[in-house]
């Protein structure tokens, strides 16, 4: 009869104890998010005006990649890119446009801020984006670009994307006419 009693006890303390450990490794998350940012293009524009081109913005096209490696849902919202000097203090934050949300206005179109995406376990996905920085001399002053973002639970992430400098960045350029790179032969010919 002792028997019987000591296994009961044993087996139910070995029930308990199972779920128990098994609802503290459900609660340990393992993987993570990882995020991997590819500059595809950086450009300055400018605007002609008064017969010169003056700065108007720079164009960062990029591709977000991201991976939950990780045995839960992630959500990734609220997506910024911040731009920090040479004391890494904050210079500004620039919102990240998808290039796959673009809402069309003929003749214009608006692109919108990247959403909020919940990544599935053991996922990747690309994120084609866009970011438009206006503020020329806050720019000249940047030295490293990090990508910020907020998981499911609001808390602000930040991620090292590169180190930058755009110094040699002009405010202003002499505005040059397609007539001036012709050579002589083709001016003359419209002419004749």
């Amino acid at each position: 009869m002792t028997e019987g009693i000591w296994a009961a006890i044993i087996g139910v303390g070995g029930t308990l104890i199972g779920t128990l450990l098994g609802w503290l490794l459900g609660k340990i998350n393992v993987g993570k998010l990882r995020i991997k940012v590819d500059f595809v293009q950086e450009e300055p524009y400018y605007l002609n005006s008064e017969g010169k081109q003056k700065f108007n913005y720079y164009d960062f096209q990029m591709v977000i990649s991201l991976f939950n490696n990780s045995s839960k849902n992630i959500v990734f919202r609220d997506v910024e890119m911040l731009f920090v000097d040479s004391k890494r203090k904050k210079l500004f934050t620039q919102s990240v446009k998808d290039l796959d949300r673009i809402i069309y206005h003929r003749p214009f179109y608006d692109i919108e801020d990247i959403g909020v995406i919940n990544i599935p376990p053991q996922t990747g996905l690309d994120i084609k984006a866009k970011i438009f920085v206006h503020d020329f001399e806050q720019l000249k002053k940047a030295k490293e670009i990090y990508l910020l973002y907020k998981n499911k639970k609001f808390n602000e992430k930040k991620v090292f994307v590169k180190k930058c400098n755009y110094e040699d960045l002009k405010a202003e350029m002499p505005y040059v006419r397609k007539e001036n790179f012709l050579k002589e032969e083709e001016k003359n010919i419209g002419q004749a």
